[in-house]
């Protein structure tokens, strides 16, 4: 797994690699409201461990540590968590193939135990909430949409292992950037995308984002602190269990640094769950 580092100001200079090997076991109960609103609960055991992956022309986290280049992260030497979720959604849009225009706010909080040496070694407590508006501009999905995006984690004793910290590239809003090179306390984004039918089975996706993580409770949130995201692509209609999705996309650096290209993204999707 790559590794760049913790908050607002990472990059390239520091990229490294960690083998991780988990399990998790997952029991949740969803209730179906109105149109495509939801509410869910749901308990996860998982157990992580971390150790060295070096390929060619990388380095291993280890390495970059002993180097002085990285601290090494919380909760690397490993642990076995349990994470209670809830989440809500309210979404007043139909089902395709009525009209895509209306408006999604969603919300949800984890919290989470250290099971190995209890709450007194690691509690927290991780929430997100977005606000979207869509407008279908044919009244047969050629709906252009804007989402704002917040996410924090709070730390209620000891530390909160980074690797359940929030993220918010790869699936999330900053697209451009490969997974979890975005991995921070906080992070913020506001994300523009329009998406159009291709054919009965795919819509082609354009999407721009601005934001990114933060220390703390949004600690150096700025118009400067800011990247910017962007990508096009084709993704399976109505995506759910199996999907089809493609890609191409670029992350940069924050505009204070000059705003370069500094993350290059193609996805080939294949199956998110089984």
């Amino acid at each position: 797994v790559l590794f760049f580092g913790l908050g607002s100001n990472v990059g390239q200079d520091h990229r490294s690699r960690y083998d991780l090997v988990s399990f998790e076991g997952t029991m949740s109960l969803k209730q179906r409201l109105v149109r495509q609103s939801s509410f869910a609960v749901s308990l996860t055991i998982a157990d992580r461990d971390f150790g060295d992956d070096i390929i060619a022309g990388d380095y291993s986290v280890e390495d970059r540590v002993n180097a002085g280049q990285l601290e090494l992260p919380p909760g690397f030497e490993g642990y076995s968590i349990a994470l209670q979720t809830t989440s809500l959604v309210l979404d007043n849009r139909r089902a395709r193939p009525a009209p895509g225009s209306g408006f999604r706010f969603a919300a949800q909080y984890q919290l989470g135990v250290d099971l190995q040496k209890g709450p007194a070694r690691s509690l927290w407590l991780t929430w997100a909430t977005s606000l979207s508006a869509f407008l279908d501009l044919s009244d047969h999905q050629h709906v252009v949409s804007l989402t704002l995006s917040l996410t924090a984690a709070e730390a209620l004793s000891g530390q909160i292992p980074f690797f359940e910290l929030p993220s918010i590239s790869g699936n999330n809003p900053m697209r451009g950037f490969v997974n979890r090179f975005l991995v921070g306390d906080s992070g913020a984004s506001l994300l523009l995308r329009y998406d159009w039918p291709v054919w009965m089975w795919l819509d082609g996706t354009i999407q721009v984002a601005v934001g990114n993580v933060y220390d703390g409770r949004f600690a150096g949130l700025s118009a400067a602190n800011t990247r910017l995201s962007a990508g096009i692509g084709l993704a399976a209609v109505n995506q759910r269990d199996h999907f089809f999705e493609f890609l191409i996309g670029f992350g940069t650096e924050t505009f204070a640094n000059g705003g370069q290209v500094e993350s290059f993204r193609f996805l080939f999707g294949g199956t998110r769950d089984f």
